[in-house]
């Protein structure tokens, strides 16, 4: 059965004081990643299919000039989303504080390697986040049945449940018509 399924979802992030690089990915005390998912701080699409992320970093800093902050989704190193801050700086009070908040969606490949980036002109103490809101997942049933239930008690619940009515193909005797 393919559904959409908890098994894919994840919620990751890394903190740190820097003036750009890649966010290593690490689920945390607070984070979740059902499928395991995030491998080497990325989040590795495991299906082909639709996915929804939303991404954000939030912080603080100090700068004597005006700043600028660029978070960028990504799918390894190419840039698919991204969301710019600029701050002026009042000189009296060097102090900053930024949030940054993007969504994107879109269809990915099995295997594509998804990560958030920034940029900086000023060094930030910042905390990085990477949500997936929406994701494919096969779901397997058969724990969820009874060990002694059927392929045919299966086929005959649904045709029971749906009241549908089976007739033999007059034209071909391998064939019922529904």
């Amino acid at each position: 059965i393919y559904t959409e399924f908890l098994g894919n979802i994840a919620y990751a992030g890394n903190g740190g004081e820097s003036d750009g690089e890649e966010v290593d990915l690490v689920v945390g005390t607070r984070g979740y990643d059902f499928g395991g998912n995030i491998v080497n701080g990325r989040y590795v699409i495991p299906t082909t299919g639709s996915y929804a992320f939303s991404y954000q970093l939030i912080g603080d800093g100090l700068s004597s000039t005006d700043v600028s902050i660029t978070l960028r989704l990504r799918n390894g190193a190419t840039t698919i989303d991204s969301v710019t801050q600029f701050i002026t700086i009042d000189p009296a009070d060097p102090e900053f504080v930024f949030n940054l908040t993007g969504s994107f969606s879109n269809t990915f490949t099995a295997g594509d390697e998804i990560n958030i980036n920034f940029g900086s002109n000023a060094t930030l103490s910042y905390l990085g986040t990477l949500r997936v809101t929406d994701a494919p997942s096969d779901m397997v049933i058969s724990p969820l049945l009874a060990e002694d239930y059927k392929k045919l008690d299966f086929i005959k619940d649904i045709i029971t449940k749906h009241r549908l009515v089976l007739a033999p193909d007059k034209n071909n005797s391998n064939n019922f018509i529904i």
